[in-house]
This record gives structure tokens, sequence and C-alpha cells, in this order.
């Protein structure tokens, strides 16, 4: 009765603690003297004193009774009992809301920002992935038109095709450094008629009868074959360095002495000497075909293209122009399908397809000096260029989307010294710098056969123009291999030093090779 009595007392007083003067947040009340304080503010002078604060009677904490209250509402002073006092509470609870809806809203707005961030990078990968995914379909089915099988997936990642990758990084082939392309003025015609020309030589190749022509040398006879014709057409301390045969019994050589020789390919006499002019050797030349024939390329060390006109029965030349296409010197040099038009593979780590007629560059593909260009030849059906690279790789570009399709790794890491693809469009033969010679089905994307040959090089690779037959140039040896079966038919070693080049004659009657030694032979 006399706890109830004091409770009853207290709360009809104003509810303000004995020691503070303030209005609890936690109040209590002392059993033994009935006043009310504020919980933290008792229990501490208990703590130090142990006496009640007010009547100095001894207080413990257990002397303490707890007061209910609502916690949730906060106690308000006396201030809030006056109208201006009120005016004041709303003011400030105003003030507090008003800072925190800012709070909020600087928080939604950071956070909306966040979100729209993430969104966009979202919807940036969808499109990297949908374009990739649209560019590797087109590269697949160009692949697949052209004759060249697309890369099978593989789970295991340890297949033969490990070695061989299409190269999906690329953004249509122009926004990656090893991707680069140029376009001259006449490129988007020369593309148009690039594809009008694979479209027909693929479905001429498709149908072409599988019967041997009667006019082609039969493999049993080149046990029989021997160096006929020796000649020396260049100067006496001179290497040749380059041989290409054309398909109206011409050889053309080029050598260490910046000259051409125009060849007989019955006599093996010289027919016509061209003094190039070029600064340095030369390393590389091509006869043009069909409507550009006798049409005669020669590229050399001083990074200089030239183009040659033989004239009537080759019996003039006269240069009618100079590309200066590249930084680097000349690797190689290849007819293309399409009239007047030619490729050159550079040590500088390019591929420049040249216009012939309108005398300037159509396009150049790659990357100055990432690496350099050993060797190079143009795929019979005219879209792809493959070219040998010295980290050994062969990279096979697609001239239409500008862009390397295939890019084959599996050579010695010295350099891939010699590439040519043969006529029927599904086998492509490279050399390296230690004597490796392996031959590439286009289709499957892997290797039919490797051969390591010698010790030393192979410096040049020929298909024979129906595709039986590939001659390989290593060491001071010429060799010659039956396509498919992979047999050896003949090794002639009628060099003293090393072969530089080798080419087949017209349906394989004959087989040119020259040499450091300066020697050009034709087996016969």
């Amino acid at each position: 009765m006399i706890l109830l009595c004091i409770i009853l007392r207290t709360v009809s007083v104003i509810m303000q603690c004995c020691v503070s003067g303030q209005t609890p947040v936690d109040p209590v009340i002392s059993k033994k003297g009935g006043y009310l304080f504020e919980r933290s503010v008792v229990e501490k002078l208990i703590l130090n004193t142990g006496t009640c604060p007010v009547s100095g009677d001894p207080l413990s904490v257990d002397d303490l009774l707890a007061v209910q209250s609502n916690k949730a509402v906060r106690p308000r002073n006396m201030a809030s009992a006056s109208i201006p006092g009120m005016l004041a509470t709303f003011q400030n609870e105003w003030d507090e809301v008003m800072l925190e809806v800012f709070s909020l809203k600087q928080h939604l707005d950071s956070t909306r920002q966040e979100l729209s961030q993430a969104l966009y990078q979202h919807d940036a990968a969808c499109r990297v992935i949908a374009r990739l995914m649209r560019e590797r379909d087109e590269a697949r089915a160009m692949l697949t038109g052209a004759g060249v099988a697309p890369p099978a997936p593989s789970s295991s990642g340890s297949s033969n095709s490990s070695s061989m990758d299409v190269d999906e990084n690329n953004t249509n082939g122009k926004n990656t450094s090893a991707n680069a392309a140029e376009q001259g003025e006449t490129w988007p015609s020369m593309s148009q008629a690039i594809s009008a020309v694979a479209l027909s030589l693929s479905d001429a190749r498709k149908q072409r009868p599988k019967k041997i022509p009667p006019t082609t040398r039969d493999a049993a006879t080149f046990a029989e074959m021997s160096a006929q014709v020796s000649n020396k057409p260049h100067k006496a301390s001179g290497a040749v360095t380059c041989i290409a045969v054309g398909s109206d019994d011409l050889v053309v050589t080029g050598g260490s002495d910046k000259d051409l020789h125009v060849l007989s390919a019955s006599t093996g006499k010289s027919v016509v000497k061209i003094p190039t002019g070029h600064k340095k050797e030369v390393t590389a030349i091509a006869l043009q075909k069909g409507a550009a024939r006798g049409m005669l390329l020669s590229g050399s060390a001083d990074h200089t293209v030239k183009l040659w006109s033989l004239g009537e029965n080759a019996k003039k030349a006269q240069e009618m122009a100079e590309f200066s296409c590249h930084e680097g010197a000349i690797s190689a040099l290849c007819a293309h399908p399409v009239d007047n038009l030619a490729c050159s593979f550079s040590a500088d780590g390019t591929v420049a397809m040249m216009d012939l007629e309108q005398q300037q560059l159509a396009l150049r593909l790659g990357a100055m000096r990432e690496f350099s260009y050993l060797s190079g030849a143009v795929h019979p059906d005219a879209v792809m260029l493959g070219g040998g690279t010295d980290n050994g790789a062969l990279k096979v570009w697609d001239v239409r989307q500008m862009s390397v399709a295939v890019n084959l790794t599996d050579h010695s890491p010295k350099g891939v010294t010699a590439v040519d693809f043969s006529n029927n469009g599904y086998y492509v033969c490279t050399g390296d710098a230690v004597g490796d010679f392996r031959c590439w089905d286009l289709r499957k994307l892997k290797c039919l056969h490797t051969e390591s040959l010698a010790s030393s090089a192979i410096t040049s690779v020929s298909f024979d123009n129906y595709g039986l037959y590939a001659a390989v140039g290593v060491g001071s040896e010429v060799q010659t291999w039956q396509v498919k079966e992979w047999k050896k038919m003949s090794s002639f070693s009628a060099h003293s030093k090393e072969v530089t080049g080798v080419s087949w004659g017209n349906h394989a009657q004959y087989l040119a090779s020259c040499g450091l030694d300066g020697v050009v032979n034709l087996f016969k």
C-alpha cells in the first residue's frame, strides 16, 4: 500500500528527474524515498556514493523500481506544454524530416546511377556477345563455302584442333592491332570482283572431273627425272634467290645481283635480262595469269615491288609501276585469281593487295612490326591469303572480312619459311625453319601429314597445277612427294648450296629449282 501511494503521488506531480530536472527517458523510483530519477544518472551516483542523492540515506541499485513507459515516443520537455514550445518542436521535427528526406533522395539518386551503369554494361556485353557470335557464324559460313571446315568445339581442349584456332577476337577486322586494315580507293570494286571470282572458281573446282588429265605426268616416271637443263643466268658470284614458272614455257629468276632473267623452259637459256633498278637483292617474283598474262612482278629487300610488262614473246621488258606498300623486305609475291590484282607479304608484318591496272594500293592487312612474314601464298578460290610468320604461325586472312580467319600454330617457333595452297582448295602445305614439312586439311582443320625432312630450313614448297604432287626445297636437295599417299617419289641433289625456290611446270611436265650456288635446274 505504501508503494502504491508513492507511485500515485509521483504520477500526480510533474515527472522530472530529481537530479537533472529533465523528463527521464528511462525513469526509476527509489523504494525508500519515492524520488524519481533517470536510471543512468542515479546508478552512477549510487556506484560512487552508495547513498540517495536527495535524502542521503543508504541506497542500492536493488532499491530502484522501474516505471513502465512507451519507449517508442520520446518524452517531451516542458516547452511542449505551450503553443510557442509546440511550434518550436514542430519546427525541429520538420527540419529533421527534411534532412532525412534529403538524405534519402541522395541515396536514391546514387542507387539509380549505379543501376543505370550496371544495365548499360549488361546491354553492352550482350551486344558484344551477339556481334561476336554473328561474326563467328559468318566466318564459318564463309569457310564452309570456300571448302574450309569451321573448327569443331572440343570438350577436352587437347585435341588436334588445339593448335588451329579461328580468330574470333576481331571486330570487323579493324579495331584490333592484329587485324588492322587500310583500304585503298579501288578496294570496294575489287572486293566485289573477288566475291564474284571466288564463287565461280569454287563452283568450277567442285565440278572439275576427278579423272586426271592425260597430259599430267605419271607418278611412276618421277624416278627417271634428272636435271636435264642446268644454267647460271646471273653473275658468277651471285645467288639465285627466287624462281617462278609461267604457263607459256617461261621461267623467271631473281638474284642477289638485283637483276631478273627470263629463261626458256625448253632450253634453259636466258631470253631477256631485266636490270630492275632495285637498290637491294630481288627476294620474290610472280607471273600474272589470265587477262594480265605477260605481267611480271619483282619484290626486293629495298621494300619495293615493281611491275613489268614482258611484251610479245617476252623479248623486251618495260617497267610499268613501282609500289611502296611496305616498310620491310618483300618476303613473297603472288599472282591473284582476279585479273590485275597481286599480293605481297613483307617482313614488316603486313600483307598488301595491289591494283595493277590503277597502279595503287588496294588493301593492306596487318599491323606493322608485330611479327615478320617469311612466306606467303594465295588460296585458289581468291578469298584467302596464307602467310607464314617468324613466330611459327600460318595466318590465313579472309580478305573480304579483312581479318584472320584461321591461325595454324603447330610449327617451329623459329618460323614458317614456306607455304603453298593446293588447287583442290582443301590442302595447304607448310615448311618451317627446322625442316618439318606439314600438310593441313582446311576442311577438318587438322594436320594430315608431318615429315621431318632435314635439320635445315625448308625454303620452298610448291603444288603442281592439279594438286597431285608437291615439290619441296630443303637444304641443298629438291624432293618430290605424291599427295594423299605422301610417298617420296624422287630426291635431287643438284645444288651445292641451299635451294631457294622450286616451281612446277604445266601439268608437272618439269620442275624448276634455284639455289644460292647461282644454278637454275630444270628437272624433266
